[in-house]
């Protein structure tokens, strides 16, 4: 028996799957940066070049802004499927890209970027949100699961 759960346990799985998403967009850029054998694009420029401590609070910084977008997506929808978490992530980049980071002179904005760079960007805020709504769906099946008292592996 399935309970949908509250707000706050929402919000709690809409983060985890939010870090799960950084997780996969991570692995989806270092891959084709591979690939490529080039190394990955810089999203902060500066000079000089930011310290240890500067990186590190930009990298907590990314895990944390996804973790609160994907509370966001399970606020509004826990059970978004791929399509719909791809759709969000493709809505996060219109909002954060065209709206409130270059609004605050974090980044330049997308139209002074090369076609190329966006498209990379689009990409994978598209992973972004399909991985979280994976993500979502998993963690709200291991939580019924959980709540049912079941211990075994499904299918055995």
């Amino acid at each position: 028996m399935s309970r949908e759960p509250g707000l706050r346990g929402r919000l709690l799985i809409g983060a985890i799957a939010g870090v799960a998403g950084v997780l996969a967009t991570t692995y989806a850029m270092n891959e084709l940066h591979r690939r490529r054998r080039n190394p990955p694009a810089k999203v902060i420029i500066a000079d000089p070049p930011p310290d240890e401590a500067a990186i590190d609070s930009g990298t907590a910084a990314q895990f944390a802004y996804g973790a609160a977008c994907g509370t966001l997506l399970s606020a509004v929808n826990p059970r978004a499927g791929p399509v719909g978490g791809a759709l969000a992530g493709a809505g996060l980049w219109v909002v954060s890209r065209l709206g409130w980071l270059p609004g605050m002179d974090m980044v330049r904005p997308a139209a002074m970027l090369r076609k190329r760079r966006n498209a990379f960007a689009i990409g994978i805020h598209l992973i972004w949100g399909a991985a979280t709504a994976l993500a979502l769906r998993d963690l709200l099946l291991a939580r019924d699961t959980m709540a049912a008292g079941k211990d075994e592996t499904p299918g055995r």
